[in-house]
């Protein structure tokens, strides 16, 4: 299983031929193998008999082994980030070994790469248990980025982020206005998108301990605003705003 990227998963035809590499691998010897659908998990699942030997080390018992799409899929995904990370170090000590700024710049882009994938993947009608892996991974991998290779001169956090004195549904308010009126990107106004780009670059106003802090979750919070009543009553300072 060397070879694959999350592009085996994104892309249509690359996923039919990842799924056909399972079925070819495990239908061998073809006498010895079952195969069934389960419809609970909308997954295949192969039976192999494999015969164990004996104390004396002869040909023993037969046993039945179950053998899941999502167990290859899962072994393939730890592959696709071990080989992942593994190219990344190689790189950090080659090419960018010498320049800080590029490696920033390097780190970032593949960030937004791997959350690009991800947004692609969540969108996909791959299975529910296997989307979640690939998600996951991805997560993890963006963390060993963030925290192993992100050169900590570049960054700057508050510096970077754009201040409301606005609580954080206010924030979020105000942005779901302008989603509503046009004003920002199609590609940017999906929920997880618009929730991803407030936890970048915004900070809310809190009150109680009277600090900016960082967004986060804005997602969650956008949801709330879509489905519950309470949180769509905009306060009397986006009322004046908005006017």
């Amino acid at each position: 299983m060397i070879g694959y990227t999350f592009l085996d998963f994104i892309d249509y035809q690359r996923y039919k031929e990842l799924k056909s590499s399972f079925y070819n691998i495990y239908s061998k010897p073809t006498p010895d193998i079952l195969m069934k659908y389960e419809e609970s998990e909308r997954q295949y699942v192969m039976l192999e008999f494999i015969t164990l030997p004996d104390e004396n080390g002869k040909a023993g018992f037969d046993i039945v082994r179950e053998i899941t799409l999502n167990d290859y899929f899962k072994d393939i995904i730890a592959d696709i980030k071990r080989d992942y990370l593994y190219q990344v170090q190689k790189d950090v000590e080659g090419k960018y070994k010498f320049s800080r700024e590029q490696l920033f710049i390097f780190v970032n882009s593949e960030i937004d790469l791997l959350e690009e994938y991800s947004n692609r993947i969540d969108k996909s009608e791959i299975t529910y248990k296997t989307k979640s892996c690939l998600v996951e991974t991805i997560k993890q991998i963006i963390g060993v980025l963030n925290d192993n290779y992100l050169p900590n001169e570049f960054l700057s956090f508050e510096e970077d982020k754009i201040k409301f004195k606005l609580t954080k549904k206010e924030v979020v308010l105000l942005f779901k206005k302008m989603v509503d009126a046009g004003f920002i990107n199609s590609k940017q106004s999906f929920d997880k998108e618009l929730g991803k780009l407030l936890d970048k670059h915004f900070y809310y106003f809190d009150a109680k301990s009277k600090t900016y802090v960082k967004m986060n979750d804005s997602y969650k919070t956008i949801r709330k605003v879509n489905t519950d009543i309470n949180h769509q009553t905009p306060s009397e300072i986006l009322n004046k705003f908005l006017k």
